[in-house]
């Protein structure tokens, strides 16, 4: 991180038991063309639906 000029700091990232990084996929309910990379209210949106949704899931994760 420090050679791309970054501060030598770390960040956690969650792990399942066997010490492997755990990924979450979201997938969108509309087509990709819907989520473009500018702006991101769409997939904002989608977002804030499922914490919404699975809370107590989330809370699990990243309590």
């Amino acid at each position: 991180m420090s050679r791309h000029g970054y501060p030598d700091k770390t960040f956690g990232m969650f792990v399942n038991s066997d010490s492997l990084v755990r990924i979450i996929t979201i997938r969108g309910t509309k087509p990709k063309n819907a989520y473009p990379y500018e702006g991101g209210s769409g997939a904002e949106m989608i977002l804030q639906i499922l914490f919404a949704k699975y809370f107590s899931f989330f809370l699990y994760l990243y309590g």
